[in-house]
C-alpha cells in the first residue's frame, strides 16, 4: 500500500459522461422549445432541469478535479470525505469507525462509514463519480487494520 495520505479524486470521463448527458437534456429542449404543445411544455421545463442540474454538478466536479482537489484523503488516523455544498471535508475518526462497507442501491454505490453508537455516514464516494468504489473501501478497511495494530501497540506499551 502506498504511504499517507492517500487521495481519491473524481473520475474524468465520468464527469465528461455526465456533461454529454445534460447536453443531451439541452437537445430535446430545444426540441421540444420547437414545438409548442402542453405535452411539450412539461418536456422543456423537465429537460431545462435536468441540464442545468446536470451541467452545474459536471462542471463542479470537473473543476475539483483540475483543482487537484480530492473527495476523500485517507489519513492514518482519519478520513476526510469532501462535502460539495458546504465546500469543506467532513472528518471521521478512526477510532469512531468500526468498520467500512459498500452499501449498494439500485443505480449507485456508496462507501459507508459504520461507526460506534449505530450510526452511518456515507463518504463521498460513489460509483457515478469514482471508479473501483472496492478498491478505495479495502484502502479504507486496510488504514483501519493499521491504525487498530498501531494503537494497540502503543496501549500495551503504555501500560508497562
Amino acid at each position: 500500500m502506498k504511504k499517507f495520505p492517500l487521495a481519491v479524486y473524481p473520475t474524468t470521463y465520468k464527469c465528461v459522461l455526465l456533461l454529454l448527458y445534460s447536453f443531451l437534456f439541452f437537445s430535446l429542449w430545444l426540441f421540444a422549445f420547437a414545438h409548442p404543445g402542453f405535452f411539450h411544455k412539461w418536456l422543456e421545463w423537465g429537460c431545462l432541469t435536468f441540464f442545468v442540474c446536470g451541467a452545474l454538478t459536471g462542471c463542479g466536479y470537473m473543476a475539483l478535479r483540475f483543482l487537484h482537489k480530492p473527495l476523500v484523503w485517507i489519513y492514518p488516523d482519519r478520513v476526510e470525505s469532501f462535502m460539495p455544498i458546504k465546500n469543506r471535508y467532513e472528518t471521521i475518526a478512526f477510532s469512531e469507525v468500526g468498520e467500512f462497507a459498500v452499501m449498494r442501491t439500485r443505480y449507485l454505490v456508496y462507501i459507508l462509514a459504520r461507526c460506534r453508537g449505530h450510526r452511518e455516514k456515507v463518504l463521498n464516494a460513489n460509483s457515478a463519480l469514482v471508479s473501483h468504489i472496492d478498491a478505495v473501501c479495502d484502502a479504507l478497511n486496510h488504514a483501519l487494520a493499521l491504525y487498530r495494530k498501531v494503537s494497540a501497540s502503543t496501549k500495551d506499551t503504555a501500560e508497562l
